[in-house]
């Protein structure tokens, strides 16, 4: 009785087809794209105000004297590498859009194949190809998440080293961190 009743709901398309599978993927697909958008506008502006700080702490390190602006110069590394950090996620989430985005369009080629009727060898393709897709999103996620964990923290100088040092010789920024903050005052 119940393989005749499972029978009957596939022949009322009362279970779930192949077409509203995957009809379930691609909003899901949909959701995700829009959050990783949504999350790639947040770590933009937080990228921006990482930007505007480092501006603001060059600010600090031009008017600063002794000690403090070797503070100062730790404080702009860190900002600035923090920023990397930001950008080397948002990369990756970008990736992982247009990862995405072609992950909904290997559907849509599955779906128009299954309303020509093409073989079910092509169909293979395009399942192979969308389960490719579907695995390097899952290793970006993974990359993101790891990223999300990783925080700079400076190396810790015993105070009075510290303070030797900055007595000792004039603090300067290195050539790298002092074009990076060129850039950021030029835009």
């Amino acid at each position: 009785m119940g393989e005749f009743l499972s029978r009957l709901a596939e022949l009322l398309h009362l279970k779930q087809s192949g077409a509203a599978k995957l009809a379930q993927m691609e909003n899901g697909l949909r959701a995700a794209r829009r959050n990783n958008e949504d999350r790639l506008q947040d770590l933009k502006a937080e990228i921006r105000e990482l930007e505007a700080r480092a501006v603001q702490k060059k600010q600090e390190f031009d008017a600063a004297r002794g000690p403090a602006k070797q503070i100062v110069a730790g404080e702009i590394e860190r900002v600035l590498r923090e920023r990397n950090s930001l950008r080397e996620r948002a990369r990756i989430v970008e990736d992982s859009i247009d990862k995405i985005q072609l992950a909904i369009s290997k559907i849509g080629e599955a779906k128009a194949a299954d309303a020509r009727g093409v073989r079910a060898e092509q169909f293979d393709d395009i399942a192979i190809e969308l389960d490719e897709q579907l695995a390097q999103l899952k290793s970006d996620s993974a990359a993101a998440r790891d990223l999300e964990r990783v925080k700079y923290e400076a190396p810790e100088k015993e105070g009075a080293e510290r303070q030797a040092e900055a007595a000792d010789a004039e603090v300067k920024l290195s050539k790298d961190v002092m074009k990076e903050l060129r850039e950021l005052e030029a835009e």
